[in-house]
C-alpha cells in the first residue's frame, strides 16, 4: 500500500502540489489561525506539563548529562575543532584559508519572547527582557488605550510642534515635573551627537513646604517674589502655572501650544496632579472654616505612603489619587503616620525635601512625560510572577526592573524609545538607582566583608589617627567584588599580568569601537531618530558584535592559535563604546618578522579599485584627522601635535626592531589611493593600523597593533584596566574648635563624587552586559600565618568572632586539609591546586575528570613585602613545598627531620635562599607585574630592612625597570636613570638611612637639589596663555594666584573635569604667570603614564596612597 501510494505521488507529483498550493491560497487565513492556536494550545499544555512535573524533568536532565557528558563534550569539542580548521587563519594575508568576508548582519530584531512578547536578535539572550517570565505580570505596559493620545501624537508626530517637543523634551518634562533630578550635568566640548552625562552623587528632591497663595492670577506672576517650582505649581489652576513655567528661562524656546497640551493631560490622567489639587481644595476649605470659626489652623499634609493599596497583579494599572497618597488633617500637635515615604504641607517657608532613592514613587514623579498615569517605579518591595519564581530569591532586582522596561515589545507603545534626551536621561537615572542601591547593601554589611587585604588601608588610617590626636571614626570600604570600583579594576589588572607571567607578553592589541551606522540600529530607528536616541539598541548591537568578533579570533582562529585573551569595555566621551582586547598567540603562530607584521596589520588605503568595499570603509572608520599643519584646529592637537602622533612618516618598509609600536608599511604611491577631506588630501600617512578581514567584516573602526615588540607591557595592561577617573584616596579629619577631632574613611562616598555615568554606559549597565572578559579564571589564593588572618567583630562580639574564624578555612588552610585527606593532592603546589580542584564551601574540592575548565584555570598566590619577615618567607616556601610536607603550618617549620622556630630559617636549609639570589629572585617576580615607582619602594625596602649582600648590583640588574616610568614622560634613557636614582636616594634618606652607605654609585650626580627640577619656562610676554583664559578658567586661576602671593597662605586646589574641558592650558597659563613673579614651580604626577607637558620641562612622579 505505501509503495503504491509513494507511486502514485511520484507520477502526480506536479498536479498534487498545484492543488494544494491552490487549496492553501483559498483557505490561507483559517490554517493560519488554526495553526496558530493549536502552537498556543500545545505550548500551554507544555508549560503545564512542565510546572506540574519540573522537578522530574530537571532530575532527568541532570542524569542524562552526567551519563553522556563526555560523549556531549566530544561532540562539541569536534564541531569547534571542525569549525576553527575551516577558518584558521583566515584572516592572514597569504594563507590558504584567507577570504575577504561578507559584512557581518545580526539578522532582523524579530525572536519573540513566549512570556512578555519583547523581541531579539537570534544570537541574543531570551531571557533578557522579563527573565523567564518572572517579571511578565510587570511587562504589558503603556497599553494604547491607557496613554494618553494628545501626548503620544507629541511623541510620534512629524509637525513642526512635534518636533520642538522633541528637541526641548528635557524642558517641557523639568518644566511638568513633580520633582527634581539634582547632579552635575557634564558638558561635552567639541561637536558630535548629543550624550547626557552627569558626574558626582545623584539625588532626588521635591517641594517638601509649599506657598498657598490664594490672590495669585496669570497676569500678576511677574510680581512674585518666590517663583514656584515642581509640585507647587500644581496647586494652582492652569494659566497660572502655565504663565509661571513659560516665564522660565529654560523654557524660552517652547512652544506655548506644547506646555498647554501637556498640562491639560497630565491635570486629566496623572493621579499625582489630582493629589496636590485635593491638598489645595483641602486647605483652602480648612482656611475658610478657620476664618468663620475663628479657631486654629489646623495642620494639612500629604502624605505619600509606602505601599498603599499595592497589588502586584495589577502593578501597572492607572492609578488614582488615593493610590498614591492621602491628605491627612490634624491638629497643630498630631503625628504625621509613620508609614510613609515622603510628606509635603502647606506653609509660609519655601524649602525643598530629599526623597529616598528606594521610593516607587520617583519615576513617575520625575519623568511625568513617560509616566503620566503615575506608574510606580522600582521598590524593594517587587515580587516575581509567583507561576515562574524560584524558592531561593522572589524579590525583583533593579537591574530586572528596568531591562524589562526597556524591552522591545512591537505591540505596545513605549514612550521611553521616542524620548530621545529624556530616554538617556532616564537610563542615567535608573543606573544611578541601581548603584545607589548596591553602595547602600555595602555601607550597610561592612561587617561580612572580607578584610584580609585592607590590614595595611586600616594601619595607614589609624597611623593618621594618631599624627592628629584623633579618635578613628566611620571607615567604609569598596570591595574588589564591586565592578568597576578601584579595587576591581587593580585586581583585573594583577589577573592580567598573572596571564602574562604563564604565557607571555600578549601579541596584539585591538581596539574595537561600535559603529552607530550598523544597519541592525539604522533599521530600527524612526524618521526624525538618530542612533544617539536609542542607547539600549546601540549597546545591544555592539555587545553581539563583540562576541562575534571574539569567536572570530579565539574559536575560529582566524590570526591563528589563541593562547589567552582579555578585553575590557570603555566608552567614549560622547558615549560610543568600545573593547580593548589583548590577544597571545601560540608559539607557532607568532608574529615574529615584517612579513608576518605586514600579513595581519596594514597602515595603507586599499586599492579603491580592486578592493572598493573595503577602500570606502577605511577612508571611512580609520582615517585619523586630518591634523597637523594641515590642520592645526583639530581636537587631538595639544601644543601644536597631535597627542595620537599623526602624521605618521612615509615608510617603504615594517621595521619591528624598535621598543614600542613597531612602524608600520606606509609607502608613498600615487594620487590613485589618496581622497579629499575638509579640502585637505588624506594619503597613508593618515590611517589608522587595520585588518582587511576584520575591518570588511564589520565595517567598524577596528585598531589593530602589534604589542610584542613592546617591553614595557605593564603600561598597556595598566591602561585596559584603568577603570574611571577617579579622585586619590583621601582620609578627612574633621573637627572644629568645640568637638573632638575624628578621622573618617569613605570609599563609597569617594566613588560616588568623582565617577561619571553616560547614558550609553548605564544603558550597558542596565542590560548587566560584562565589562570585562578573559580567557582564563585567576583564582587568588591567600597568604597568612598561623590564626594570622583578619576579623571583623562588633562590640562585645570578640569571643564569637575568634571562635567563627578558628573553624573556618580559608584557601590556605583548606590546601593542609586536602593535603591530609587527598593524597593525589601531594604532586601539585599550592599555586597548581585551582586547575585540579574548586575551592566550594570552604574546603578544595575535586573537579570532575571530564571537566577542562581546570585548563583555564590559573593560581595566583597574593604577594607579601620583604619588610614582613615570616609572611614573605612562608610565601616563598609555598611556592616550592608540597605534599606531605605542607600539611600544616607546624609541618612546613620541618625539614630533614628537625623543626625550625622561623619560616626564614626553613628557606635558607631548603636552598630557597641565599645571599646571592633570594632578593634577586623577589625583584624578578615583582618586576613583571609592578609599576616602576612600586617597584622602586620595593626596592628601597629590601634594602634598609632585608639586608642584601650587594644592593648595588641589585640596582644595576632591575635599573630598566625602574626607569620606565620617566622614559615614558618622553626623557631620555641618561636623564631617566638620573630621577631614578634620585628617587631612591630620597626614599631611603626619610627611612633614616645613608644613600651612599648601601648604593655607592661612583659617577651619580645629585640632582635634588638643582635647578633643573624647578619649571624655568621661556614666557613671550606678548603672548600669554592667561589672556586667552575663558570666564571659569579665569576665575580658578585668580583664586589659585591669591593663594600663591599670600604671606601666610598654605592651600591645596583640586581641579576637576573631562577631558577637553580645558584643565592643562590652565595649568600652563598658571606656570607662566607665576614665572613671571618670580616664583619657581615643581610639577609632579601621580603615575608615569600621565604623558602632560608643561612648557617642556620635566614632569616628576610620586606615590600616592595605593589600594591594598
Amino acid at each position: 500500500m505505501r509503495a503504491q501510494k509513494r507511486s502514485h505521488y511520484e507520477e502526480n507529483r506536479t498536479t498534487i502540489l498545484e492543488q494544494r498550493h491552490e487549496y492553501y491560497i483559498g483557505n490561507r487565513d483559517v490554517i493560519l489561525k488554526q495553526g496558530s492556536e493549536n502552537r498556543e494550545e500545545n505550548s500551554a499544555q507544555n508549560h503545564e506539563y512542565y510546572l506540574t512535573n519540573r522537578d522530574d524533568i530537571l532530575d532527568e536532565r541532570r542524569r542524562n548529562y552526567v551519563e553522556n557528558r563526555q560523549v556531549i563534550y566530544d561532540r562539541v569539542n569536534n564541531r569547534r575543532q571542525s569549525i576553527s580548521e575551516r577558518h584558521f587563519k583566515s584572516a592572514v594575508f597569504g594563507c590558504p584559508n584567507f577570504v575577504y568576508p561578507k559584512i557581518h548582519n545580526l539578522g532582523p530584531l524579530n525572536i519573540e519572547c513566549q512570556y512578555c512578547e519583547a523581541v531579539h536578535f537570534k544570537d541574543e539572550l531570551k531571557s533578557m527582557c522579563c527573565h523567564n517570565g518572572k517579571l511578565s505580570h510587570l511587562s504589558v505596559q503603556n497599553e494604547p488605550e491607557n496613554f494618553p493620545i494628545a501626548l503620544k501624537n507629541l511623541f510620534i508626530g512629524t509637525d513642526s510642534k512635534c518636533n520642538n517637543f522633541r528637541e526641548f523634551i528635557r524642558q517641557y518634562n523639568n518644566a511638568n515635573a513633580f520633582a527634581s533630578m539634582g547632579a552635575k550635568i557634564e558638558d561635552i566640548p567639541g561637536n558630535g551627537p548629543y550624550c547626557f552625562k552627569i558626574s558626582g552623587e545623584v539625588y532626588h528632591r521635591t517641594s517638601e513646604n509649599i506657598q498657598i497663595d490664594p490672590t495669585l492670577q496669570p497676569n500678576s506672576v511677574q510680581k512674585l517674589i518666590h517663583q514656584p517650582s515642581y509640585a507647587e505649581l500644581y496647586v494652582y489652576d492652569a494659566d497660572t502655572s502655565i504663565e509661571i513655567r513659560m516665564r522660565e528661562p529654560a523654557n524660552a524656546k517652547c512652544l506655548r501650544d506644547n506646555m498647554i497640551t501637556i498640562n491639560a493631560v497630565l491635570n486629566d490622567v496623572s493621579p499625582y496632579a489630582s493629589c496636590f489639587r485635593k491638598l489645595r481644595e483641602i486647605y483652602d476649605k480648612e482656611l475658610s472654616n478657620t476664618r468663620i470659626t475663628g479657631s486654629s489652623m489646623k495642620k494639612v499634609s500629604l502624605i505619600f505612603t509606602r505601599n498603599l493599596h499595592d497589588d502586584q497583579r495589577v502593578y501597572n494599572a492607572p492609578r488614582t489619587s488615593d493610590d498614591i497618597a492621602i491628605v491627612y488633617v490634624a491638629d497643630r500637635d498630631g503625628n504625621i503616620p509613620a508609614e510613609l515615604d515622603f510628606a509635603v504641607q502647606p506653609s509660609n517657608s519655601n524649602t525643598l525635601k530629599r526623597i529616598n532613592m528606594l521610593s516607587k514613587h520617583l519615576d513617575p514623579m520625575i519623568f511625568p512625560l513617560f509616566f503620566p498615569n503615575g506608574d510606580f517605579g522600582w521598590t524593594t518591595d517587587l515580587s516575581h510572577n509567583m507561576n515562574h519564581a524560584t524558592k531561593i530569591r522572589n524579590k525583583v532586582t533593579v537591574l530586572e526592573f528596568y531591562s524589562n522596561k526597556i524591552a522591545i515589545r512591537r505591540n505596545h507603545f513605549n514612550p521611553l524609545f521616542y524620548g530621545g534626551k529624556l530616554f538617556q536621561q532616564y537610563l542615567v537615572y535608573a543606573d544611578a538607582r541601581y548603584e545607589a542601591n548596591r553602595m547602600t547593601y555595602i555601607r550597610n554589611n561592612q561587617k561580612t566583608l572580607r578584610v584580609e587585604s585592607y590590614k595595611g588601608l586600616l594601619d595607614h588610617v589609624n597611623s593618621i589617627s594618631r599624627d592628629n590626636k584623633a579618635r578613628v571614626g566611620n571607615i567604609f570600604i569598596l570591595p574588589s567584588t564591586f565592578v568597576g570600583g578601584p579595587r576591581f579594576m587593580s585586581k583585573l589588572y594583577q589577573d592580567n599580568m598573572a596571564m602574562v607571567r604563564k604565557f607571555g607578553r600578549p601579541d596584539l592589541f585591538i581596539t574595537f569601537t561600535c559603529n552607530p551606522k550598523w544597519e541592525e540600529i539604522k533599521s530600527e530607528l524612526k524618521a526624525f531618530q538618530s542612533s544617539s536616541d536609542r542607547p539600549d539598541l546601540v549597546t545591544r548591537v555592539f555587545r553581539l558584535k563583540l562576541k562575534e568578533f571574539l569567536d572570530d579570533i579565539v574559536k575560529r582562529k582566524i590570526l591563528g592559535e589563541i593562547l589567552a585573551y582579555v578585553y575590557v569595555i570603555e566608552h567614549q566621551k560622547r558615549g560610543l563604546p568600545h573593547a580593548h582586547c589583548l590577544f597571545t598567540l601560540s608559539n607557532e603562530d607568532e608574529i615574529k618578522t615584517a612579513d608576518d607584521v605586514d600579513n595581519i596589520i596594514s597602515a595603507e588605503l586599499p586599492d579603491r579599485n580592486v578592493q572598493s568595499e573595503l577602500y570606502n570603509i577605511i577612508i571611512t572608520q580609520n582615517i585619523h584627522g586630518p591634523c597637523g599643519r594641515l590642520n592645526p584646529k583639530s581636537i587631538c592637537m595639544v601644543e601644536g601635535s597631535c597627542s595620537k602622533n599623526f602624521p605618521k612618516a612615509f615608510c617603504n618598509e615594517t621595521d619591528v626592531s624598535t621598543d614600542g609600536y613597531p612602524i608600520y608599511r606606509r609607502r608613498n604611491n600615487s594620487n590613485e589611493t589618496h581622497f579629499t577631506r575638509n579640502n585637505i588630501q588624506v594619503d597613508n600617512r593618515f590611517v589608522v593600523p587595520y585588518n582587511s578581514f576584520l575591518s570588511l567584516k564589520y565595517n567598524a573602526h577596528i585598531n589593530v597593533e602589534l604589542c610584542s615588540t613592546v617591553k614595557a607591557i605593564k603600561y598597556i595592561n595598566k591602561y585596559i584596566t584603568k577603570g574611571y577617573d577617579c579622585a586619590r584616596i583621601g582620609v578627612q579629619v574633621n573637627a572644629n574648635d568645640n568637638v573632638e577631632k575624628v578621622v573618617d574613611y569613605d570609599e563609597i562616598k569617594q566613588y560616588l563624587n568623582c565617577r561619571y555615568i553616560s547614558s550609553q554606559e548605564a544603558a550597558w549597565h542596565l542590560q548587566d552586559f560584562p565589562i570585562h572578559g578573559q580567557s582564563h579564571n585567576v583564582v587568588m589564593l591567600s597568604v597568612h600565618l598561623k590564626d594570622g588572618q583578619s576579623i571583623f567583630f562588633e562590640e562585645n562580639q570578640a569571643e564569637n568572632a575568634l571562635r567563627r574564624e578558628s573553624v573556618a578555612c580559608t584557601t590556605l588552610t583548606a590546601y593542609f586539609d586536602l593535603n591530609v585527606s587527598d593524597s593525589t593532592a601531594h604532586q601539585y603546589l599550592y599555586q597548581d591546586i585551582p586547575n585540579h580542584y574548586i575551592f566550594k564551601n570552604k574546603q578544595w574540592v575535586k573537579r570532575s575528570e571530564v571537566s577542562h575548565h581546570g585548563e583555564k584555570t590559573i593560581g595566583r598566590i597574593i604577594s607579601v613585602s620583604p619588610r614582613n619577615v615570616e609572611l614573605y618567607h612562608l610565601r616563598l616556601i609555598l611556592l616550592s613545598v608540597k605534599g606531605p610536607d605542607a600539611t600544616s603550618f607546624e609541618n612546613l617549620k620541618k625539614f630533614n627531620g628537625q623543626t625550625y622556630s622561623t619560616y626564614k630559617d626553613v628557606a635558607r636549609v631548603r636552598g630557597l635562599i641565599n645571599d646571592s639570589n633570594e632578593w634577586h629572585n623577589c625583584m624578578y617576580e615583582a618586576s613583571s607585574y609592578m609599576m616602576p615607582k612600586c617597584l622602586r619602594s620595593l626596592l628601597v625596602t629590601i634594602i634598609c630592612h632585608c639586608n642584601p649582600a650587594n644592593p648595588l648590583q641589585l640596582f644595576e640588574d632591575f635599573k630598566e625597570n625602574m626607569i620606565e616610568d620617566f622614559i615614558q614622560q618622553g626623557n631620555s634613557v641618561e636623564k631617566s636613570l638620573k630621577f631614578c636614582i634620585n628617587d631612591i636616594k630620597i626614599q631611603i634618606q626619610q627611612s633614616g638611612f645613608d644613600f651612599n652607605q648601601f648604593l655607592p654609585l661612583p659617577n651619580f650626580e645629585d640632582i635634588s637639589d638643582r635647578e633643573d627640577n624647578l619649571v624655568n619656562c621661556t614666557v613671550d610676554r606678548n603672548n600669554l596663555l592667561w589672556n586667552d583664559l575663558n570666564s571659569d578658567q579665569l576665575l580658578a586661576a585668580d583664586t589659585i594666584l591669591k593663594s600663591l602671593v599670600g604671606l601666610n597662605s598654605q592651600e591645596c586646589f583640586y581641579l576637576d573635569g573631562p577631558g577637553g574641558s580645558g584643565k592643562t592650558f590652565l595649568y600652563r597659563a598658571l606656570i607662566q604667570k607665576v614665572d613671571l613673579i618670580g616664583k619657581k614651580i615643581l610639577i609632579v604626577a601621580w603615575t608615569g603614564i600621565a604623558a602632560i607637558l608643561y612648557c617642556q620641562v620635566e614632569l616628576h612622579a610620586i606615590q600616592p596612597l595605593v589600594y591594598p
